[in-house]
């Protein structure tokens, strides 16, 4: 195994993409994490601009992320449904 592999599991036990590594993540230690969801949910909370900060709105958006990621946000698309 390739260190540049070892690496990538160590970020992402699936060895998939996407993953990424936040240098500066809580406490200013790294923070590997992996899934699109994780990342986007992590990155939002971190923008403090990209989700809204009231539960209500929170939850909501987190549930069409949630949506999405099932796959049958990408399946409704196709159909030509939310065209």
């Amino acid at each position: 195994m390739t260190s540049s592999r070892r690496s990538s599991c160590r970020s992402n036990p699936n060895n998939k993409i996407p993953a990424i590594i936040d240098p500066n993540g809580p406490g200013g230690e790294p923070l590997p994490l992996f899934e699109s969801g994780a990342i986007l949910i992590y990155l939002a909370d971190k923008a403090r601009s990209l989700i809204p900060q009231d539960a209500v709105g929170r939850y909501q958006t987190i549930q069409w992320l949630m949506f999405q990621m099932g796959g049958r946000g990408a399946d409704v698309r196709a159909s030509g449904v939310l065209q």
